[in-house]
Protein backbone atom coordinates (compact mmCIF):
# COMPACT_ATOMS: atom_id res chain seq x y z
CA UNK A 1 0.00 0.00 0.00
CA UNK A 2 1.26 3.50 -0.70
CA UNK A 3 2.40 5.70 2.15
CA UNK A 4 -0.38 8.17 1.34
CA UNK A 5 -3.11 5.51 1.43
CA UNK A 6 -1.72 3.98 4.63
CA UNK A 7 -1.64 7.34 6.37
CA UNK A 8 -5.16 8.08 5.18
CA UNK A 9 -6.39 4.82 6.73
CA UNK A 10 -4.56 5.64 9.96
CA UNK A 11 -6.13 9.11 10.14
CA UNK A 12 -9.59 7.66 9.51
CA UNK A 13 -9.12 5.06 12.27
CA UNK A 14 -7.84 7.74 14.66
CA UNK A 15 -10.88 9.94 13.96
CA UNK A 16 -13.21 6.99 14.44
CA UNK A 17 -11.73 6.07 17.82
CA UNK A 18 -11.49 9.68 18.92
CA UNK A 19 -15.26 9.90 18.41
CA UNK A 20 -16.00 6.45 19.87
CA UNK A 21 -14.08 7.21 23.07
CA UNK A 22 -15.61 10.71 23.32
CA UNK A 23 -12.25 12.43 22.96
CA UNK A 24 -13.46 15.01 20.45
CA UNK A 25 -12.18 17.87 22.58
CA UNK A 26 -8.59 16.66 22.30
CA UNK A 27 -6.17 18.27 19.88
CA UNK A 28 -4.27 15.34 18.37
CA UNK A 29 -0.93 15.62 16.63
CA UNK A 30 -0.09 12.67 14.39
CA UNK A 31 3.57 11.91 13.70
CA UNK A 32 5.00 9.27 11.36
CA UNK A 33 8.34 7.65 12.12
CA UNK A 34 10.55 4.63 11.54
CA UNK A 35 10.40 1.68 13.95
CA UNK A 36 12.48 2.15 17.07
CA UNK A 37 14.56 -0.95 17.64
CA UNK A 38 14.57 -2.21 21.20
CA UNK A 39 12.19 0.48 22.46
CA UNK A 40 9.32 -0.90 24.52
CA UNK A 41 10.25 -4.43 23.50
CA UNK A 42 9.36 -7.17 25.93
CA UNK A 43 12.12 -9.57 26.99
CA UNK A 44 10.24 -12.37 25.21
CA UNK A 45 10.76 -10.55 21.93
CA UNK A 46 7.04 -11.01 21.33
CA UNK A 47 6.52 -7.58 19.86
CA UNK A 48 8.29 -4.43 18.81
CA UNK A 49 7.51 -0.73 18.74
CA UNK A 50 4.73 0.27 16.37
CA UNK A 51 3.27 3.39 17.97
CA UNK A 52 3.41 5.52 21.07
CA UNK A 53 1.29 8.20 22.67
CA UNK A 54 2.19 11.17 24.83
CA UNK A 55 -0.62 13.04 26.54
CA UNK A 56 -1.18 16.36 28.25
CA UNK A 57 -4.65 15.73 29.69
CA UNK A 58 -4.74 19.08 31.47
CA UNK A 59 -4.60 20.79 28.06
CA UNK A 60 -6.59 18.15 26.14
CA UNK A 61 -3.60 17.45 23.90
CA UNK A 62 -1.98 14.26 22.70
CA UNK A 63 0.77 13.32 20.28
CA UNK A 64 0.55 9.92 18.61
CA UNK A 65 3.59 8.62 16.76
CA UNK A 66 3.23 5.61 14.48
CA UNK A 67 5.66 3.63 12.35
CA UNK A 68 5.25 4.18 8.61
CA UNK A 69 6.64 0.66 8.14
CA UNK A 70 3.80 -0.76 10.23
CA UNK A 71 1.18 1.24 8.32
CA UNK A 72 2.34 0.21 4.84
CA UNK A 73 2.02 -3.51 5.63
CA UNK A 74 -0.91 -3.43 8.09
CA UNK A 75 -4.41 -4.62 7.32
CA UNK A 76 -7.38 -2.34 7.94
CA UNK A 77 -8.15 -4.39 11.08
CA UNK A 78 -4.58 -4.07 12.41
CA UNK A 79 -4.69 -0.31 11.87
CA UNK A 80 -8.05 -0.14 13.62
CA UNK A 81 -6.83 -2.15 16.63
CA UNK A 82 -3.66 -0.04 16.98
CA UNK A 83 -5.61 3.23 16.66
CA UNK A 84 -8.04 2.04 19.35
CA UNK A 85 -5.12 1.16 21.60
CA UNK A 86 -3.38 4.51 21.17
CA UNK A 87 -6.58 6.51 21.69
CA UNK A 88 -7.25 4.50 24.84
CA UNK A 89 -3.85 5.71 26.09
CA UNK A 90 -5.24 9.22 25.57
CA UNK A 91 -8.38 8.31 27.52
CA UNK A 92 -6.29 6.97 30.42
CA UNK A 93 -3.70 9.75 30.30
CA UNK A 94 -4.55 11.23 33.69
CA UNK A 95 -4.19 7.86 35.40
CA UNK A 96 -0.87 7.34 33.67
CA UNK A 97 0.36 10.74 34.84
CA UNK A 98 -0.77 9.97 38.39
CA UNK A 99 1.14 6.67 38.52
CA UNK A 100 4.29 8.31 37.17
CA UNK A 101 4.06 11.05 39.80
CA UNK A 102 3.51 8.56 42.61
CA UNK A 103 6.51 6.46 41.55
CA UNK A 104 8.70 9.56 41.36
CA UNK A 105 7.74 10.31 44.98
CA UNK A 106 9.23 7.00 46.14
CA UNK A 107 12.82 6.85 47.36
CA UNK A 108 15.08 6.33 44.34
CA UNK A 109 16.16 2.86 45.47
CA UNK A 110 12.54 1.62 45.47
CA UNK A 111 11.39 2.95 42.08
CA UNK A 112 12.85 0.37 39.67
CA UNK A 113 10.38 -2.48 40.19
CA UNK A 114 7.45 -0.09 40.13
CA UNK A 115 8.33 1.25 36.67
CA UNK A 116 8.13 -2.28 35.22
CA UNK A 117 4.91 -3.00 37.07
CA UNK A 118 3.38 0.30 35.96
CA UNK A 119 4.24 -0.42 32.32
CA UNK A 120 2.61 -3.88 32.46
CA UNK A 121 -0.52 -2.53 34.16
CA UNK A 122 -0.86 0.44 31.78
CA UNK A 123 -0.50 -1.74 28.67
CA UNK A 124 -2.83 -4.46 29.95
CA UNK A 125 -5.49 -1.95 31.00
CA UNK A 126 -5.20 0.03 27.77
CA UNK A 127 -5.53 -3.10 25.64
CA UNK A 128 -8.46 -4.40 27.69
CA UNK A 129 -10.40 -1.11 27.63
CA UNK A 130 -9.83 -0.82 23.85
CA UNK A 131 -11.20 -4.37 23.40
CA UNK A 132 -14.24 -3.60 25.54
CA UNK A 133 -14.94 -0.44 23.57
CA UNK A 134 -14.56 -2.41 20.33
CA UNK A 135 -16.97 -5.09 21.52
CA UNK A 136 -19.58 -2.42 22.23
CA UNK A 137 -19.72 -1.27 18.64
CA UNK A 138 -16.51 0.69 18.21
CA UNK A 139 -14.79 -1.73 15.85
Amino acid sequence: MTKRKARSRWKAAIRKWQNTLLLGGYALTLIYDKPKEGVSELPSGGWQWVASTETKPMYLQARITVSDDFLKDATVEEINVKAAHELTHVLLGQYDDLTKTLIEELPKAKREGYWDWRHRVVEFTTTHVARVAGSKGGS
